[in-house]
């Protein structure tokens, strides 16, 4: 099922220039130069998001990239970078900003957004497992992981522990059932508030900062929060 995944996602991304042009069309547009910023999965750097960036700019918003290099796993550290870009970013355009962020980076979105409020608007993740994240990576990638970081500290447990709760802002959870990387109820919020929203699309895990309907969701959570 794993060798399934890239091919898979190499369709999707083959998919994209044929529709492109439809999506762009129909996808809501908005005129008031919201920020967003894109956070990458496991592994990724802010080129892994750069369709999801060139997309969200043809549509008015003003997009940025996480800034903090390779995606390698879950550190507090880079979370307090991280909150600090997000904060500059605020400062600078005078707006709360968006978070998008796929797998990995989808957990960092959620919690610089619980951390501060003050500075997000809105969450949407892409395949993230946050519930039980710890269960939920294939063999392959939880050794990929600890080959990268080692074992995680207590301290890190803790922060995992504390992924499953939802920020307080309009929070969309986008899951595939075909994910071959991260099993999709770990991507789901249980008993959703009003305020979150689970997505299901058909696609891989790797596609989906290439999945056009994936993209069209994005603009229309967007321009509604």
């Amino acid at each position: 099922m794993l060798l399934l995944e890239p091919i898979q996602a190499l369709a999707e991304i083959s998919l994209l220039p044929c529709s492109w042009k439809v999506i762009t069309k129909f996808s809501p547009k908005t005129d008031k130069d919201i920020p967003v910023i894109t956070l990458p999965g496991m592994m990724g750097a802010d080129g892994s998001m750069a369709t999801v960036r060139r997309f969200l700019t043809g549509l008015g918003y003003k997009c940025y990239g996480w800034g903090q290099g390779r995606n390698l796993g879950l550190h507090e550290d880079l979370e307090e970078e991280l909150e600090a870009h997000v904060e500059s970013i605020v400062h600078q355009t005078g707006q709360k900003v968006a978070l998008i962020g796929h797998s990995l980076g989808g957990l960092y979105a959620r919690e610089v957004a619980k951390r501060r409020p003050d500075l997000v608007f809105n969450v949407i993740t892409l395949g993230s497992p946050f519930n039980q994240p710890e269960e939920a990576a294939i063999s392959s990638i939880r050794m990929l992981y600890e080959i990268l970081n080692g074992e995680l500290t207590e301290k890190e447990h803790d922060m995992i522990r504390e992924l499953k709760i939802a920020p307080n802002c309009p929070t969309h959870c986008i899951y595939s059932k075909q994910d071959r990387i991260v099993h999709y109820t770990s991507c789901l919020q249980d008993d959703p508030p009003d305020h979150v929203e689970n997505i299901e699309v058909l696609g891989s895990h790797a596609g989906m900062g290439h999945n056009p309907w994936i993209l069209y969701l994005i603009a229309s959570r967007l321009v509604h929060a």
